[in-house]
This record gives C-alpha cells, sequence and structure tokens, in this order.
C-alpha cells in the first residue's frame, strides 16, 4: 500500500507543478472530460483542522462494520491524515489545507508559488479529467466536487473531493493481495466512499462556520 500511495503522491505533485498543461491523455472510457473546477469559494482558514475531526477512526469502524487500528502515517505537503486499518480493510482520510503549509520549506514554497488557491485549482483540474490514465468519473451528490478513482490493485478505490479551497481524500481498500472484489463488494465500496464523503465535507462545513 505504501508503493500506492507514494505513485499517487508522485501524481499530486506532477499535477500541481506543470498546471495541468498535458492535457486528457484518454484511458479506458471511464472519466469524465467535461468537468469543470468546482465554483466552491469557501477560503481556507488559518487553523489546521484534523483529518480525524472529518473522519474518526470510530467513524470508520462505524462505516465499514469492523473495528480499526491506527496505521502510521506518511507525511505529505499540506496534509493532516488518518490512516486506519482493520481485519478486511485499509481506510484513510487526508485533509489537504494551506493551515499545514511549511514556510521553510523550499519545495513547498515552490508548489504554492502562484498562491493557495491555484494550487487547489490545479489539483482539482487533474481529477477532474482522466489526467495519466487515472479512471476517474465524477460522483456526484457531495457538496463541492467529488471523483471517484480505481486505484487498480488491491480491491482500491479514493474519493476526491474539492471544497472551496480545501482537498478532502478519502480511499478504502483490501488488505489481502489475493483477495478479489465482484461486482456487489465494488458497489459496496463505492456507497460506504460517498457515505464517508458526505460525512466529512458536513463535518467541515461545520468547522469552517464555528471558526
Amino acid at each position: 500500500m505504501k508503493t500506492t500511495f507514494t505513485f499517487l503522491l508522485a501524481l499530486f505533485l506532477l499535477s500541481a507543478c506543470d498546471g495541468g498543461k498535458s492535457g486528457n491523455t484518454g484511458g479506458s472510457g471511464t472519466a469524465n472530460t467535461g468537468s469543470v473546477p468546482s465554483q466552491n469559494t469557501t477560503k481556507a482558514g488559518k487553523r489546521v483542522i484534523k483529518a480525524s475531526e472529518l473522519i474518526s477512526r470510530e467513524d470508520a469502524a462505524a462505516l465499514l462494520g469492523q473495528s480499526m487500528k491506527d496505521r502510521e502515517i506518511l507525511k505529505r505537503p499540506f496534509i493532516d491524515a488518518g490512516e486506519y486499518v482493520s481485519q478486511n480493510y485499509n481506510f484513510s482520510i487526508s485533509l489537504y489545507q494551506e493551515a499545514l503549509h511549511d514556510k521553510n520549506s523550499d519545495f513547498e514554497k515552490n508548489l504554492l508559488k502562484n498562491g493557495w488557491a491555484n494550487y487547489m485549482k490545479e489539483m482539482e483540474k487533474a481529477y477532474s479529467r482522466n489526467y495519466h490514465k487515472q479512471n476517474i468519473v465524477e460522483m456526484g451528490g457531495i457538496d463541492g466536487k467529488s471523483y471517484l478513482q480505481d486505484g487498480g490493485a488491491m480491491g482500491l478505490w479514493l474519493l476526491h473531493i474539492f471544497y472551496g479551497e480545501y482537498y478532502i481524500y478519502i480511499t478504502v481498500g483490501n488488505t489481502s493481495l489475493s483477495r478479489k472484489d465482484g461486482e456487489a463488494e465494488i458497489s459496496w465500496k463505492h456507497g460506504k466512499l460517498k457515505e464517508a464523503g458526505t460525512l466529512a465535507v458536513g463535518r467541515l462545513k461545520e468547522i469552517i462556520k464555528n471558526s
């Protein structure tokens, strides 16, 4: 799983650095190429919001119906994350936010050379297209803009949500390398991701409202 997340991180950073200029590369026919970046204008706040405030380990356990434990978190730019594991599933939630910008990091300064709002715009642009053949479709039904992605291994599915100047990234996948999901399991995961996304955005809105 670490290899998968490292690969995805590389794609995130690439999309931010090249500004999405590579365009649509095609893919398996699942992409929604007509999507445009969200018009939601919610501004990023100064307070660091913990990902666990949006979905806790207990919330993840209730969603998936299995007791979950905390898992080691890989530090990444601008992100607070919660990563949990049960007998059958890995679950994670990451929240990208300007409040976590390390102003002493030249790497992060370069990523934000055009500002945070532009960085978020370019990130969404990457996930509203089938960028780098990522097998993405627009989900809908969640405040902001949401995109569902097939992770391609270990039954991994990813949900990208852009709400104003915040980016929420939720994943669910199998703990077993050999386990193969049928259509019913895939549909169940999609439903759980949508449920998790709705919960996370609702709590983010409340935090912003009360800040």
